[in-house]
């Protein structure tokens, strides 16, 4: 072990001087002849060597590997017989040599490469020398003229133009004969290719292969009776984004046609490397025809099927774009007697079924119409046999100040008709989960004849409309009626029930038809001429007296009685408890507030009481301001006739 550590140590130290000699042969053998020096003296013994064929000085392609084990070298002198091959083909090339002692141990590489001078080259003198060129030959014979045939691993032929200015062919093969001959056959019984094209120039722009006619036939044609492909192009270099397969077409024909009367595809675009980016198909049209083009004749499958078979791939199967001013995408069904969908969308994932985006100024996400006018299906239906929505509309834009859904139509029908067969829930639930949010849930507006929200309720138990607040911090209603016009804001037609009854207006009226005009804050009394009817008061301690014209100083009546019974459609609200403004006569007493009124002899008119015994029966309530002696005014009153 130390006297192979102290070789080891030796071998560290050599020095190369080299000279090299040829002996030319019939194969791609030639004869190496060195000197080895051992720490600064010659080498002797035996060694093992390690020859490696490269084309530069430092690092480049390693060509070929030819070891030589327990190599003689007396007084540094040593000869091998090297072979790598037909690897010199006009190049420089550099041997790198590896050394150490007969019989194992590490290798030790000497430095330089060694230049290899030309004699090897003279492995192809054999056949340059046989021929004069430039040569030619004419000869009537029906066997081949040419024939090279190469029982190794290198080349049969190998032809090259080394002038750079030269516009000519490497190669350039005519022939006149019939149909089924080829101008060039390629014929491979191994397993490699039967025709390769390469162009090794990284300049040159040129085509590897062109195919070129001006007959009706194909420029190329590839006929596989294999197993394997009929054709592959294919580029290698990654930093080429030129196509790999580029058809140009000036006739009327199709630049490229995929057909196929076997059982397989007629076209597979495929990008095989993970980090591509790009599309595995790109179709581009400049002229008015489609981009891309599908037709299915048979009776079965889909005319176009795309699918993503990654799991894990979050991208669209398909993807539409334009930025003309059509469709991104257009269904049609032309076939009246197909009963299919024009668009059929079927999702097994967490994801959405159909994903619209619009990213655009105006117009829809999606416009969905029914232009059938005897078509009497729905322009779409949205069914869930899952656990989740059938339908969701939501507006993710803060700024944007429209709603999720607008149901509009001009038939006779319902703009939006929910119908809820299951056994639980709401047939609609419209929430508001933004406590910031002081928008209704619910907003329905009409400028028709009809109702604005209409709930009919056609089983046996609970209501047409429910209508609660959960929150305990909420002060709002649960229901809030308003109304700008004449008619009530709240009509419930049959039994009203409530709890508690908070009433906002001031007092309790009833209508009343009336014999003549009162305005609000006039006294009536019971009129003795017209059965039903009230008129103004007329006397002082009038004990007709029925109550006031609600509604005076804008103080309106809290609740109104008899609001629909027959011949009160012209009548009054008269108050009959409650507050109401009055009008009253302080001509002969003032008012206090907490002074008992009855009628005055002014008509309508009400006055403070004087005289207690003939004020009963006629007392109209109790003063809640003054008015000043001598002056007629406005007083406020509560009602309380007795």
């Amino acid at each position: 072990m130390i006297k192979q550590r102290a070789v080891l140590r030796t071998l560290s130290a050599l020095s190369f001087i080299l000279s090299l000699s040829a002996i030319l042969h019939a194969q791609t053998i030639f004869t190496y002849q060195g000197y080895l020096r051992q720490s600064g003296v010659p080498a002797n013994g035996n060694f093992d060597f390690e020859f490696q064929l490269t084309t530069a000085p430092v690092g480049g392609i390693l060509l070929g590997t030819d070891t030589e084990l327990n190599v003689p070298v007396a007084n540094g002198l040593f000869t091998v017989q090297l072979d790598f091959g037909d690897q010199f083909s006009g190049a420089d090339r550099y041997i790198a040599i590896r050394v150490r002692p007969a019989g194992g141990g590490a290798y030790t590489t000497l430095a330089p490469r060694v230049l290899i001078t030309r004699s090897p080259y003279a492995i192809r003198a054999n056949i340059a020398s046989s021929l004069q060129l430039p040569y030619s030959a004419t000869l009537n014979n029906a066997a081949s003229l040419f024939s090279l045939t190469n029982t190794g691993s290198g080349r049969a032929m190998t032809l090259s133009v080394d002038n750079a200015a030269s516009t000519a062919n490497t190669l350039q093969l005519s022939s006149n004969g019939n149909a089924n001959s080829q101008v060039i056959s390629g014929v491979h019984t191994g397993l490699g290719d039967a025709a390769l094209f390469q162009i090794n120039n990284a300049a040159n722009a040129g085509e590897a292969l062109e195919g070129r006619t001006n007959g009706t036939g194909d420029a190329v044609f590839g006929f596989n009776n294999g197993t394997g492909r009929a054709g592959v192009f294919q580029i290698s270099n990654s930093a080429n984004n030129a196509y790999a397969l580029y058809g140009v077409t000036n006739g009327g024909g199709a630049a490229i046609v995929g057909y196929n009367t076997g059982t397989g595809e007629a076209g597979v675009f495929q990008v095989a490397n993970a980090s591509n980016a790009n599309s595995a198909l790109y179709a581009t049209t400049n002229g008015t025809g489609n981009a891309i083009y599908a037709i299915h004749t048979g009776s079965s499958n889909n005319a176009v099927d795309l699918r993503i078979t990654n799991a894990n791939n979050t991208a669209s199967a398909v993807y539409a774009h334009t930025v003309g001013r059509g469709n991104a995408g257009a269904f049609v069904i032309n076939n009246t007697a197909n009963t299919g969908d024009g668009l059929n969308v079927s999702l097994n994932g967490t994801g959405n079924g159909l994903y619209i985006v619009h990213s655009g100024t105006a117009n829809n996400g999606a416009e969905i119409r029914t232009t059938g006018a005897t078509n009497t299906s729905s322009t779409v239906l949205a069914v869930n046999e899952g656990r989740g929505v059938a339908g969701s509309f939501e507006v993710s834009n803060a700024a944007n100040a429209n709603s999720a859904v607008v149901a509009t139509t001009n038939g006779t029908g319902n703009a939006l008709y929910a119908v809820h067969s299951g056994a639980s829930n709401n047939a609609v639930d419209l929430r508001i989960t933004n406590a910031a949010n002081a928008s209704n849930a619910l907003y329905a507006v009409t400028n028709g004849g009809g109702n604005t929200i209409f709930a009919e309720n056609t089983g046996t138990t609970n209501n047409a409309g429910d209508f609660r607040i959960l929150n305990a911090n909420n002060a709002a209603a649960a229901l809030y009626c308003s109304t700008t016009g004449t008619g009530p804001a709240l009509w419930a037609n049959g039994t009203a029930r409530v709890d508690v009854l908070e009433i906002s207006g001031a007092d309790l009226a009833e209508k009343f038809p009336t014999s003549e005009t009162l305005k609000p804050g006039m006294v009536a009394e019971i009129d003795p001429k017209n059965i039903g009817k009230l008129r103004l008061s007329r006397s002082a301690y009038n004990k007709r007296v029925a109550g006031v014209v609600s509604g005076a100083n804008n103080l309106p009546a809290g609740a109104i009685l008899g609001q629909h019974l027959p011949g009160v459609e012209q009548g009054h609200a008269i108050a009959l408890s409650g507050r109401v403004w009055v009008y009253c006569d302080a001509t002969e007493k003032a008012i206090e507030a907490g002074d008992l009124l009855t009628t005055a002899k002014r008509t309508g008119y009400a006055m403070a009481v004087r005289d207690p015994k003939k004020a009963h029966g006629a007392i109209i309530g109790k003063a809640m301001s003054g008015l000043k002696k001598g002056k007629t005014g406005m007083v406020l009153v509560l009602v309380n006739l007795h």
